[in-house]
């Protein structure tokens, strides 16, 4: 039912071919306010919380509209509410510490080393540096951060239907793994007893923090400019 929902709502004919794939860029046709996707998943049991973070998410940044003209190809949080930075820090270690949690979990062993012992977080202000592809080869932490990181709940479980047919358009809502993790967390949560490790991350993100890891013992925490 679900897969026919979403070939109906990105307008395929009975016959196309609908993958996870097929869905990049789903989400980004109900914007502002993502009315059309209600009832997405009215015969899941995890269905209403799932529509809940869709609702936050277009709450959020849902207006694809640029200041200077023209749209938004992602979900950009454009005018963040401002975060204490004391909050900021609290934040990202507790993301940190629910990270390793889920890695001894899921028994990722190489990512559990990278985060013991967590990271100092250092708050910052300004337009975050980007990271390239020198730091994914000489951080560490950071190739830990992007890419173990992002396969994290794969790990608690890889062959689930509906978690493959929208992992790939809740990753494209803004190219950002944890973003998508949060998003889809209720149906992960059907596979273990941890709390949402997500919470935190979700929260930094609608803030307009951005997260950087330029040093292997510490994460950077870019709050932006007020």
């Amino acid at each position: 039912m679900l897969l026919q929902r979403c070939r109906n709502l990105a307008g395929f004919a009975p016959d196309a071919p609908c993958d996870g794939d097929s869905l990049i860029g789903v989400l980004q046709q109900f914007r502002p306010d993502g009315q059309g996707l209600q009832g997405l998943f009215d015969d899941l049991p995890q269905g209403a919380a799932l529509q809940h973070r869709l609702r936050q998410l277009y709450a959020i940044a849902g207006d694809a509209t640029r200041p200077g003209g023209g749209q938004d190809a992602y979900f950009i949080v454009r005018n963040p509410p401002p975060l204490d930075p004391l909050h900021a820090r609290t934040a990202a270690q507790t993301w940190l510490r629910s990270l390793l949690a889920l890695a001894r979990e899921t028994q990722f062993d190489d990512l559990v080393d990278e985060l013991q012992p967590l990271p100092e977080v250092r708050v910052l202000e300004g337009i975050a540096p980007k990271q390239t592809k020198d730091d994914l080869r000489n951080v560490p932490l950071y190739r830990a951060i992007k890419r173990q990181g992002a396969s994290l709940c794969e790990r608690l479980q890889r062959e689930d239907a509906v978690l493959n047919l929208l992992r790939p358009a809740y990753y494209y809502a803004a190219c950002d793994w944890a973003l998508r993790d949060y998003l889809l967390w209720p149906l992960y949560h059907r596979f273990t007893q941890l709390d949402d490790p997500f919470l935190a991350y979700f929260e930094l993100w609608c803030h307009g923090v951005k997260l950087r890891a330029f040093a292997d013992d510490r994460l950077d925490v870019y709050l932006p400019v007020r």
